[in-house]
């Protein structure tokens, strides 16, 4: 949208020019004056959102063209949505091109939870995690320049000492090798400088996205916040595709020194007197992004009936001492982990139970969190400390140590969520360092998941499900009465979570915004004592613990 003198809309379709006061943000139209008052008179339009025109020229919901109108149909206006489709619509859409689609609702009815949906969340969670990437690709750059400054300059000193120990008729050779080493460490730098500037605009842009989508959140109706995410999620899907095509650009750059050993062994020398050579080699900073599967734009209130099946189970044998599995979780390829505290071990299973590797630890863990592609992370309360690990190797790739005894972990979007005794939820960053301490009272907190922009915890002495932001506020506290001594909590694909209750000996759904809770699992499932769940995102299956020993994988639908 231009700044400078806007006219009024209404005016202009009778011929007449006008300067306009205010925008209506409901009808998408400049009004002046006489037009706002008749706007506000009127019963359809009265309640409509009206604001200063230069303040509209200022509004971030601009940037990401945000279209009332309908795009087959340009008269009419979208008064509808398809949760199927996810896309908004009008009259003429619903009754042909969307006529065979359930999910039918108004627009207004669509965006009444968008400033709590788990879409804008994941959105914001995805672009913190890609500025973070490219900054630190931009700073790998400059990394490499440094690294080929000192290259360069052990490099020609390696020359100069060569060459005092040769005739001066040297001097030339050693003169042609230095413009040598100058013009490719010139080349190289000059690209690197080109690839780290092309980083930083793009550092530029997504940060621009989020403050727009932050003034968004603040500024914009409800309506258009929704369409705003839309946009806004095809402009984040491009960065994403980007730093998915980038890591072929980008490569560690070295130059060598070899000498021609003519040069050395004859002390008529011949050209070259020396050979500068280019190492290509992988980037260090990781630049595949994992692509998850989108949040849903449209959060419904209710909870759809959740039927589960057992699908199979099978029992942790027992080593030193019987088993006692605290905590676990089904990674992204199918395979369960368990941590077994009595015997100092983790379980790594697959799906069906059958096979499985014995990994024996130094400490007793708690719980284990899948981190990334083949990375995991577990919690040793004992020695205070987190261990980041290679799931293929087993072999301990980084250990955090924090202030107080540690318990439930939990990861999403390369940040991981840490109970932390006397410090609260902390908030690891990719490189497994303390980011974040929020103070929240996890005297009675054992375990803890992660979402979207959400953090989901479960405290047994106050019998409560907890919902807070990453900044520690709360969304929303639930307590039920048929949930006694609740404890492992995972988060479903859709947004809602399934809550164990370890004394009740059931499994209760809670919708995304606490608002509906059903008892999906309970005594009739044989569930004694349960105390771990987790959820695979990648279908709609769980696995839930009991007894200590017993695991039960269930299928949802």
């Amino acid at each position: 949208m231009t700044s400078g003198n806007r006219y009024c809309d209404p005016c202009n379709q009778r011929s007449s020019i006008k300067l306009a006061r205010v925008w209506c943000t409901e009808c998408q139209e400049a009004l002046c004056k006489e037009c706002e008052a008749y706007h506000q008179t009127f019963k359809v339009s009265r309640d409509h959102r009206l604001i200063p025109v230069v303040e509209n020229d200022q509004n971030p919901t601009s940037l990401f063209k945000i279209k009332a109108f309908c795009e087959r149909h340009a008269l009419k206006r979208n008064e509808f949505y398809c949760t199927l489709h996810e896309e908004p619509m009008c009259a003429i859409c619903v009754a042909n091109e969307h006529k065979n689609c359930d999910g039918i609702i108004t627009i207004e009815k669509a965006a009444e939870n968008a400033k709590f949906s788990p879409a804008l969340a994941d959105l914001e969670d995805r672009m913190y995690y890609v500025v973070n990437l490219l900054q630190k690709l931009k700073q790998d750059r400059i990394l490499n320049i440094q690294v080929l400054d000192k290259q360069k300059t052990h490099m020609l000193l390696e020359i100069k000492r060569f060459r005092e120990n040769i005739t001066r008729h040297l001097d030339v050779l050693e003169k042609e090798l230095n413009t040598d080493v100058t013009e490719m460490h010139q080349k190289h730098v000059e690209d690197l400088q080109l690839q780290a500037q092309e980083l930083d605009n793009r550092i530029h842009t997504i940060k621009e996205y989020q403050q727009s989508s932050k003034k968004i959140k603040s500024q914009a109706t409800n309506v258009h916040l929704l369409l705003a995410i839309r946009e806004l999620e095809n402009l984040q899907i491009s960065q994403e595709e980007y730093l998915e095509t980038i890591s072929d650009r980008l490569s560690r750059v070295d130059i060598n020194l070899e000498f021609n050993q003519n040069a050395v062994e004859i002390p008529t020398l011949a050209k070259p007197l020396g050979f500068i050579q280019t190492k290509i080699s992988p980037c260090y900073v990781f630049t595949t992004t994992e692509r998850v599967k989108h949040a849903p734009l449209y959060v419904k209130g209710i909870l759809h009936e959740t039927r589960t099946e057992i699908k199979h189970d099978f029992i942790v044998p027992r080593s030193d001492r019987n088993a006692a599995i605290t905590g676990g979780v089904f990674l992204s390829d199918g395979r369960i982990v368990l941590a077994d505290n009595n015997n100092k071990r983790l379980l790594i299973y697959n799906e069906n139970g059958t096979v499985f590797v014995e990994v024996k630890l130094n400490g007793k863990p708690w719980d284990v969190t899948e981190v990334g592609l083949n990375k995991a992370a577990l919690t040793l309360p004992s020695d205070r400390m987190v261990q980041f690990f290679d799931i293929k190797t087993m072999r301990v790739t980084q250990e955090t140590n924090v202030k107080g005894r540690i318990y439930g972990l939990s990861s999403y979007g390369g940040r991981t969520v840490v109970v932390c005794r006397g410090s609260g939820m902390l908030i690891l960053d990719e490189e497994g360092q303390v980011d974040t301490a929020l103070p929240i009272d996890v005297t009675f907190v054992e375990y803890v998941c992660v979402g979207p922009g959400r953090i989901y915890y479960t405290d047994w002495y106050r019998k409560s499900v907890h919902c807070i932001d990453m900044t520690g506020e709360e969304i929303f506290r639930l307590k039920y009465n048929k949930m006694k001594y609740p404890l492992g909590i995972t988060l479903n694909r859709d947004g809602t979570v399934f809550v164990v209750g370890r004394d009740s000996h059931n499994v209760l759904h809670v919708s995304a915004d606490g608002h509906q809770r059903e008892v999906i699992l309970g005594k009739q499932h044989d569930l004694t004592y349960p105390r771990v769940i987790s959820s695979h995102h990648g279908s709609r299956r769980m696995f839930v613990t009991y007894s200590n020993k017993h695991v039960v994988v269930f299928t949802l639908t």
